[in-house]
């Protein structure tokens, strides 16, 4: 077998046993996604053979994962750079409008013993829905000071 195949076939197939253990993903899915059948994506999880030009593309759309690993081996990761960037600007954009939604006028002050560093837009939201609109208004947070 020629090594870069095998190069590519491996890289393919760390990607899809990535996209495994991180969010299921199961053969039977990936065979209903390409129209491959399940003897065939068994092999791409194995790295024995990738997938050819149109079930790799199907592939791309559908897993994240398959999508980077495209992105790397073509030495494109501007590309993927470009999409992180164009999304942390949307998490920041949603993380910003939650902390307005919790306190407009003031600094948040919680407890932050319960959020999570991995989702911290999740955490922020399992706060705003925990806060009832009065507990905000009977001193939830602390009142910011104006210059003296």
């Amino acid at each position: 077998m020629d090594p870069r195949t095998n190069r590519f076939a491996t890289e393919i197939a760390a990607a899809l046993q990535q996209a495994a253990a991180r969010s299921g993903l199961q053969i039977k899915t990936v065979a209903r996604w390409t129209g491959a059948n399940e003897r065939t994506v068994k092999n791409w999880f194995a790295g024995l053979y990738g997938p050819s030009g149109e079930h790799l593309l199907v592939l791309a759309r559908h897993n994240r994962e398959v999508f980077e690993t495209v992105l790397k081996i073509i030495r494109r990761q501007d590309l993927l750079l470009a999409l992180e960037a164009g999304e942390l600007e949307q998490r920041i954009a949603r993380l910003a409008k939650l902390l307005q939604d919790i306190a407009p006028q003031c600094a948040v002050t919680s407890d932050l013993s319960g959020w999570s560093s991995k989702d911290p837009i999740r955490s922020i939201e399992r706060e705003r829905e925990n806060r009832s609109p009065s507990k905000l208004q009977e001193g939830g947070c602390a009142k910011r000071k104006g210059p003296d």
